[in-house]
């Protein structure tokens, strides 16, 4: 197997994790959309630490892996996709903190969550919007 497709393969398990541990936090704290500004700020100071530590960490693991000569792709795929989903989760916040600094355009029929004007997609649940923008449009 060529290296080109162990790539793919490891990045499409990678996708595969990071969903999977997205959909099994029980104890994730609320959306960032139902956050205040205060509530924001300290979440995404905390995520930024927290997401620099693990940066850290990953790279101390596949540094240590690296001078054994026994790289675990299973150990640093796991570890990588819990960092993309900390990732993402720091996008939200920045994303919601920015929106709470402008005026939204409505909010979502499906999950409630605020968007800004011009947005096709709900940044919460991912649902077209086109029809609440043609309905806001038309009032």
């Amino acid at each position: 197997m060529s290296a080109a497709t162990r790539l793919s393969h490891s990045l499409a398990r990678l996708g595969d994790l990071a969903r999977t541990l997205g959909r099994g936090n029980k104890d994730a704290p609320p959306p960032p959309g139902q956050l205040g500004r205060e509530a924001l700020r300290a979440r995404r100071e905390a995520l930024v630490a927290e997401f620099a530590r693990r940066q850290y960490d990953l790279g101390g693991l596949v540094y240590e892996m690296a001078a054994r000569d026994h790289i675990r792709l299973d150990i640093v795929l796991r570890k990588a996709a819990e960092l993309q989903q900390l990732d993402w989760e720091l996008a939200a916040v920045e994303w919601s903190s920015k929106l709470g600094e402008q005026a939204a355009a409505g909010a979502c029929p499906g999950c409630g969550r605020l968007f800004p004007e011009g947005a096709v997609f709900c940044p919460g649940c991912g649902r077209p919007l086109s029809g609440v923008n043609a309905e806001r449009d038309a009032r």
